[in-house]
């Protein structure tokens, strides 16, 4: 049978991360999966809390101490996966999990199997900033892709390696963007997509969508 590993890069979700960890173990109960979380500098008791998850759930994580950005974090979780198939996602709470069964389902119709949020539950100003360059993008990395920036990802472990590896060839960098790097490159290497439309909600705390900042 496919194992899973469900990645969360992690920054200051304390109060809502044993909430977000349960609804997935809850909905995921026709896969065989671990957590693999990649905490990046929170400045509350995130790690506290996940100390604590790990007690109640299949879950490896871990930590630092200083900010290195989304990217970084979500490359360093990927070196500790060790199943066939991995998943990434917000720890945030604004990906239904009811979604990744979709994904999971059609992993061996595609390369990459991405979330498509058509409704965003986003700010007008994050909306116009998104779209604004979407265009852009599509001019240099034409995909197929309705949502190239959507942090639902379902790839093989193998993929995800090659595709880390070449986003960090070229070193320090912005790394907010990472998810529409990540698909330019599968575009290049001639990846295969299929895109499955999600439910997107606010995050669970009740704020607007964070951007990681530069660090």
């Amino acid at each position: 049978m496919d194992k899973l590993s469900v990645v969360l890069p992690v920054h200051n979700e304390s109060k809502t991360l044993i909430k977000t960890l349960q609804e997935i173990n809850d909905t995921l109960y026709f896969v065989d999966f671990e957590f693999i979380l990649s905490e990046d500098g929170s400045v509350d008791n995130t790690v506290e809390v996940m100390n604590d998850a790990e007690n109640i759930f299949n879950l490896r994580f871990i930590t630092s101490k200083k900010r290195k950005g989304y990217a970084k974090a979500v490359i360093d979780a990927i070196k500790l996966v060790n199943t066939k198939y991995v998943i990434f996602m917000d720890s945030d709470g604004q990906i239904d999990p009811k979604d990744i069964e979709a994904l999971w389902n059609g992993r061996n119709m595609c390369d990459i199997n991405i979330g498509y949020r058509k409704d965003r539950a986003d700010s007008i100003i994050r909306l116009i900033y998104s779209r604004s360059f979407f265009y852009f993008y599509k001019i240099l990395f034409p995909t197929p892709l309705s949502d190239p920036s959507c942090p639902l990802v379902l790839v093989s472990h193998e993929s995800a390696k090659i595709l880390a590896n070449d986003w960090s060839k070229f070193g320090d960098r912005l790394s907010e963007g990472f998810w529409w790097e990540f698909n330019a490159w599968a575009l290049k290497r001639g990846y295969t997509f299929c895109e499955y439309i999600i439910k997107h909600r606010r995050r669970s705390d009740g704020s607007d969508t964070q951007v990681y900042k530069p660090h």
